[in-house]
């Protein structure tokens, strides 16, 4: 294959890409082809010449040409609440947003979309690596980097697909999802493979939202996971410089779904009654059990504790993600004092 632009500019190494790759068209039958090649984005194009080329012996031959006009046709848009389609045999599924959010930086912001994407087809099968690109309000697009389970998806089944970009802070207004089947060397990409172009692009609109923080821990959403701070007790013993805390962590699924690993992590803020704050970061897997219980405990220590008699403690839980964060939900809990008279008492 060659394809010439404006009948001059040779554009290189353009990928062809057949519904059956490799195989024979019967006479009188028809089969669809798609070429993907790179064109610079600043160059406008009136015309493109393909040139079909059979191998013949050592040598490839021209056997058909035809011209077409290089006209840009804008990107078909996905009514809101309709999902992206993939329509390729042995790949059917389709790709809908459940929600987009916005991390907030100090210098950018982050831009993430949440897609489910559910398989049509009748048998277990890889499914299609999707590649995403966002576009803001005026204009501007930014490329999104794409977190997609390789596991293989069951019929019926579902997989948590996530596109997220970092854009300049401040950007408001509705959002597109550009959207496509990711392709690697004029084939469907696989897991780990470079993506060379896109193939059945789409936009969805998207609009993203500021979560607002819960009053209470009791059911964060930590998506595909659900949190609750299921038991927090702090005990401060008379005279100690010390408080002890023990914090029990609840992570279920919310639902049956597929999702890789997207590098979140869980950070706890503790504010004592004197007003200072103590963090501590969770890794999943290592600090807490995603999905399951587990009971984190750790010490505060101040000179100032020793003359407490009581008090309180403030718990919140944030998500970390790529170093920006969300706050989840914050509570406050009571200390336990123990005296070295009376032990049991509690203020």
């Amino acid at each position: 294959m060659k394809l010439t632009a404006d009948e001059s500019v040779l554009l290189a190494s353009p990928e062809v890409m057949a519904e059956d790759q490799g195989a024979l068209i019967a006479p009188g039958a028809t089969t669809e082809v798609y070429v993907m090649a790179r064109i610079p984005y600043t160059k406008p194009i009136r015309s493109l010449r393909f040139e079909l080329l059979a191998q013949e012996e050592k040598a490839a031959a021209s056997f058909l040409t035809f011209t077409t006009s290089g006209t840009m046709h804008s990107i078909q848009t996905v009514e809101n609440g309709q999902p992206y389609s993939v329509q390729t045999v042995g790949k059917r599924a389709d790709a809908l947003e459940r929600r987009t959010i916005m991390y907030e930086g100090i210098d950018s912001d982050i831009i993430y979309s949440e897609l489910t994407l559910a398989s049509h087809e009748q048998r277990r099968v890889q499914a299609a690596l999707l590649k995403g690109y966002f576009q803001s309000a005026d204009g501007q697009i930014y490329e999104a980097d794409t977190i997609q389970p390789e596991v293989l998806l069951q019929p019926g089944a579902k997989q948590s697909v996530v596109f997220w970009a970092r854009v300049p802070k401040g950007i408001t207004g509705e959002w597109g999802l550009a959207l496509g089947t990711a392709l690697s060397g004029g084939k469907l990409a696989e897991p780990g493979q470079e993506v060379s172009g896109v193939l059945g692009v789409k936009k969805l609109r998207v609009n993203p939202v500021r979560p607002s923080a819960s009053s209470s821990l009791a059911q964060l959403e930590w998506y595909p996971y659900s949190i609750s701070v299921t038991k927090a007790s702090g005990s401060l013993q008379e005279g100690s410089p010390s408080i002890l805390l023990n914090i029990t962590i609840d992570v279920k699924w919310m639902e049956s779904i597929t999702a890789a690993d997207a590098g979140h992590k869980l950070v706890m803020v503790v504010k004592d009654s004197l007003g200072q704050a103590h963090e501590r970061t969770l890794v999943p897997g290592t600090d807490i059990q995603v999905p399951g219980t587990r009971t984190v405990s750790f010490e505060l220590t101040d000179e100032q504790y020793k003359k407490l008699r009581g008090g309180w403690f403030n718990l919140t839980l944030l998500d970390e993600f790529q170093g920006e964060r969300i706050t989840l939900g914050s509570q406050s809990y009571n200390l336990t004092f123990r005296s070295i008279q009376d032990p049991n008492v509690e203020w």
